[in-house]
């Protein structure tokens, strides 16, 4: 059950971190840049526990606070 928990966090960093730290994109949008990238890749591949690192990390860095689990 952690590790579907962990999943679904990391998720919710990636979409948090593409949303508001994310680069000008086409059509109004953001797109990530290559840290948020690297820690959805992260995620994406099962290693949750660096994803997450990356990308709360990276939401800090830029003065955000990660959302709650």
């Amino acid at each position: 059950m952690a590790q579907s928990d962990d999943a679904a966090y990391c998720k919710k960093l990636g979409d948090y971190a593409t949303r508001y730290l994310g680069d000008p994109g086409g059509n109004g949008g953001t797109r990530p840049d290559f840290d948020i990238m690297e820690g959805i890749d992260k995620c994406n591949k099962g290693n949750t526990a660096a994803g997450i690192a990356i990308l709360e990390k990276k939401i800090r860095s830029k003065g955000f606070t990660p959302p709650a689990r």
